[in-house]
């Protein structure tokens, strides 16, 4: 059996419209938080619209992993609610942690949503 892998690398509202309907098996994104008073941290995002594109274009049994950190996953959370199945929080810890202001608390970890199309989709079959 032959499979096909291709990266597309982007800005998902611009690369997004390329794309098939139920054209892809995994996504992986890790938007702007909109946590940093740095320019790249700074995009509103219509989270609403944004999983409908994504779920326009996922397969069925397809998987999605969200990158992120509070307040921004609540709103990935609540808008993504509306198209997938919630499937697991996960947590990716990292030995050295990061803070890019003196009036927070160094973060030692980034949260991951994991989200399904189809709750009936298995990690083993």
């Amino acid at each position: 059996m032959k499979t096909k892998q291709e990266w597309i690398i982007g800005n998902c509202f611009d690369r997004l419209p390329e794309l098939e309907d139920d054209s892809v098996d995994l996504i992986i994104t890790d938007p702007p938080y909109n946590v940093l008073q740095l320019e790249w941290d700074k995009q509103e995002t219509d989270w609403l619209e944004l999983a409908k594109e994504l779920h326009r274009v996922l397969k069925l049994h397809g998987s999605i992993y969200i990158f992120g950190q509070m307040p921004m996953m609540n709103d990935v959370f609540n808008s993504f609610d509306h198209y997938f199945k919630f499937r697991q929080d996960l947590v990716w810890y990292k030995n050295r942690g990061f803070s890019l202001s003196d009036t927070t608390f160094t973060k030692h970890h980034e949260n991951i949503l994991f989200c399904v199309k189809d709750i009936n989709n298995r990690l083993v079959d």
